[in-house]
């Protein structure tokens, strides 16, 4: 590289002297030469050399050195931050295991029979604290889980005692009700108190509920023991129109309606389970609403499944009844009530829907009731 010689200004010249003066090295700037470190040394006699570094490749090895502790510093902290993030999932997934178990455990059907809970945790050999939550939420799985079978069991015997006590007691109260007839027949025949009759009377009645109670509380029983085992030709058609039918008789005070369709609507089920389930649906009705109600039973068959509607515009479920109407002697402490009513009528209702492969639905307002039934066409022939 080729320098011409340049002119220094009067302000160098000044700054040049009094270095001289000093002693000292100060960087300065050339005029098209850049910045310069310079500095004065003494000579011959009483001359002093004056000499000059460029500052211009010193500055550009600085920028670079500043440029690769930048790199180096981004890269370091890149990969320091990558192995956190590594090591903090790794140190996490056995947090969401256990948050995968737990959410697996919520998706069980524990409300039903039979029911059990398989999933674990998996067990660390680490003595961390994740690896006692896991250990804790284990145990806890299987404290439940024994819960649910000693659960089971106790409802398997409790079904087993109803359906034994209910076959026992079917016996007596027919001989009881049968010698109650026979004393009210006698009756005809001689002069006796007319409170002797109304005790005969009030006998028979009550023979006669608690025979129905027992056949409900068996029925129940099989159904839960075997579900519906018989599978007959059922006409659900009929057995709508005869259900209206007999309750236009019992109940001749309720405006009763019926919408069938034209052609028999022909089910695979347990003939008898069948009609106590339909006779229940609209003897619901005739026992919980008033004199004046209007009441509609609808069958509707669709290409997927069948549909049994029972409407009516009577008073209609208590809200906290709605989803335990179909529980055992479940009753709405502010429904009207018969005493004819055993509370088991809406539970056959769903035992015998749910032993179908079908369901129960209630929708209930104050004058608007439905209670729905579905079965699955599966089980239409």
């Amino acid at each position: 590289m080729s320098l011409r010689p340049k002119t220094l200004t009067s302000r160098l010249v000044l700054l040049l002297a009094g270095m001289v003066l000093l002693g000292g090295a100060v960087t300065v700037h050339l005029p098209g030469l850049g910045d310069y470190r310079v500095a004065i040394s003494p000579a011959q006699g009483r001359d002093r050399l004056l000499t000059g570094i460029p500052q211009t490749p010193v500055n550009h090895i600085i920028r670079d050195l500043i440029l690769l502790e930048a790199v180096v510093l981004t890269t370091a902290v890149a990969v320091v931050a990558g192995f956190g993030a590594a090591a903090a999932r790794r140190s996490m997934r056995p947090l969401q295991d256990l948050a995968t178990v737990a959410r697996q455990v919520t998706e069980l059907p524990l409300d039903t029979a039979e029911s059990r809970i398989p999933l674990r945790a998996n067990e660390m050999s680490e003595p961390t604290e994740v690896a006692q939550v896991g250990q804790a939420m284990n145990a806890m799985l299987g404290h439940i889980d024994l819960a649910l079978q000693q659960r089971d069991e106790s409802e398997r015997r409790l079904r087993e005692f109803a359906a034994d006590a209910s076959h026992e007691l079917r016996t007596p109260l027919a001989v009881a009700r049968s010698h109650a007839e026979l004393l009210r027949e006698y009756m005809l025949l001689t002069d006796l108190p007319e409170q002797v009759h109304l005790s005969l009377t009030r006998i028979g009645e009550e023979t006669g509920r608690m025979a129905g109670i027992v056949d409900d509380l068996l029925l129940l029983a099989r159904l839960d023991d075997a579900g519906s085992a018989m599978q007959d030709e059922v006409d659900l058609t009929r057995v709508v129109v005869d259900a209206v039918d007999d309750a236009r008789i019992t109940s001749p005070g309720h405006r009763w309606s019926i919408d069938v369709p034209a052609e028999p609507v022909v089910i695979r089920a347990d003939t008898e389970q069948v009609r106590r389930m339909v006779t229940n649906l609209v003897t619901n009705v005739r026992l919980h609403t008033p004199v004046g109600t209007t009441a509609r039973c609808e069958l509707l068959a669709s290409a997927s499944e069948i549909v049994i509607t029972v409407h009516d515009t009577g008073p209609g479920f208590p809200p906290e009844l709605i989803d335990h109407a179909h529980d055992r002697f479940a009753r709405g402490r502010h429904r009207e009530s018969s005493a004819d009513s055993t509370g088991l009528g809406l539970a056959i209702v769903h035992a015998v829907a749910h032993a179908q492969g079908g369901s129960m639905a209630i929708v209930s307002t104050p004058g608007d009731t439905t209670v729905m039934v579905t079965l699955p066409l599966a089980h239409a022939t």
